[in-house]
C-alpha cells in the first residue's frame, strides 16, 4: 500500500474533474474535495423560479484538451452538446455602452479601438504572445515552462541598457 500513488484535488470544477480523470487513468488513487454542494465550478448553474443561470464563463478554450479528456473516458466531442457562438458574452457598462466579446477578431479589434484608441496594436501583441505560449505547450503534459518566455537577469539588463542608450 505504501507504493500506491495518491493525489488530492481541491475543487471539482472542470479543471479538477479533468485532472482527477487523467490521474486516475494513470493509476493514482484520487480524492476530490469541493466546497460547494455540487461539482461543476464555473461550469455549474443556479436554477431559480424555473430559470437557469450559468455560474461562470460559457466558452470553451483549448478544445484539444477536452478531446483528450473525453477520449480517455471513451467519449468524443460529438457526445457533448457544444454550440459555437459568434458573441461569447457581452459586458454592459454604467454609461449604457457595451462590449461584446466575439470570435470575430476584426469586430473585436474595432470595438476595442473605439474604447481605447491605439489598442489595436496592443491586441496584436497579446495575440502574438498567446500564440508563443500555445506553441510552447508540452503536448504530453499540457504545460509550458515560463522560463522560455522570461529573459534571464543578464538579458533584462542588456535590454534595459539598450533602451537607456537610445534615449
Amino acid at each position: 500500500m505504501s507504493g500506491d500513488k495518491t493525489a488530492l484535488i481541491i475543487g471539482a470544477g472542470i479543471g479538477g474533474i479533468a485532472t482527477s480523470v487523467l490521474l486516475a487513468e494513470r493509476g493514482y488513487r484520487v480524492d476530490v474535495y469541493e466546497k460547494n454542494v455540487s461539482a461543476g465550478g464555473r461550469c455549474g448553474q443556479i436554477v431559480r423560479d424555473g430559470h437557469r443561470f450559468d455560474v461562470g464563463a460559457t466558452m470553451m478554450l483549448m478544445p484539444d484538451v477536452y478531446r483528450d479528456v473525453l477520449g480517455s473516458l471513451g467519449l468524443t466531442m460529438d457526445d457533448m452538446n457544444v454550440k459555437p457562438l459568434d458573441d461569447i458574452y457581452t459586458l454592459w457598462f454604467d454609461d449604457g455602452t457595451s462590449l461584446a466579446f466575439t470570435t470575430d477578431r476584426e469586430r473585436m479589434r474595432q470595438q476595442l479601438e473605439k474604447i481605447e484608441p491605439g489598442y489595436r496594436l496592443s491586441l496584436e501583441i497579446i495575440f502574438k504572445l498567446n500564440m508563443m505560449v500555445f506553441e510552447r505547450i508540452d503536448p504530453e503534459h499540457g504545460t509550458f515552462s515560463s522560463e522560455e518566455l522570461n529573459p534571464t537577469p543578464a538579458e533584462t539588463r542588456e535590454r534595459v541598457r539598450g533602451v537607456i542608450l537610445r534615449q
